[in-house]
């Protein structure tokens, strides 16, 4: 018996025993951190194009 059973057997998770093992992030979590980055970037950009009007009209 080498060492591949034994942690099937004890139940562990490594690569080896069963790839199929490993935490797989859902559709859902992808979708939901896609919708933080896009957030993300629409206040950076809002801000960014705040801090431009900001200094553009204080030549005016």
């Amino acid at each position: 018996m080498n060492l591949i059973n034994m942690d099937v057997i004890v139940g562990g998770t490594t690569w080896e025993s069963n790839p199929s093992d490993l935490p797989r992030r859902s559709q859902a979590d992808l979708e939901l951190e896609g919708q933080r980055y896009f957030m993300l970037l629409l206040m950076i950009n809002s801000y960014s194009q705040y801090l431009f009007l900001n200094e553009f009209t204080a030549f005016l």
